[in-house]
């Protein structure tokens, strides 16, 4: 089965934790989710993963196929966390999934 582990951000962190870990945190952090990768693509339980634009660069497209597309900005400007990236695995079970989304 397939799972989506998001990874979120609040939109009260208008940099990224890099940015504002020391370098050593940083690094810790670094290390900590590629021993995760490691691990899970030696399983063959990963799949993809991906860090995505934040909520500056969201948009609504809606289109009717016959004039030009409306774009605005979006989506959910009222919430207070953004999806900032995702890992895609594919697991035995659900029980699984939530073992390797409480890692990272």
């Amino acid at each position: 089965m397939k799972y989506l582990i998001m990874m979120n951000h609040s939109l009260d962190e208008t940099d990224t934790p890099d940015q504002r870990w020391s370098a050593e945190d940083v690094k810790a952090s670094w290390g900590h989710m590629s021993q995760i990768w490691q691990e899970l693509t030696e399983a063959g339980e990963l799949i993809a993963t991906e860090k995505l634009a934040g909520p500056q660069a969201a948009k609504i497209v809606i289109s009717d196929g016959v004039d030009a597309p409306v774009i605005t900005d979006g989506p959910f400007p009222e919430a207070k966390e953004y999806l900032a990236g995702f890992w895609m695995v594919d697991v035995d079970s659900e029980r699984r999934a939530i073992e390797i989304a409480a890692r990272t």
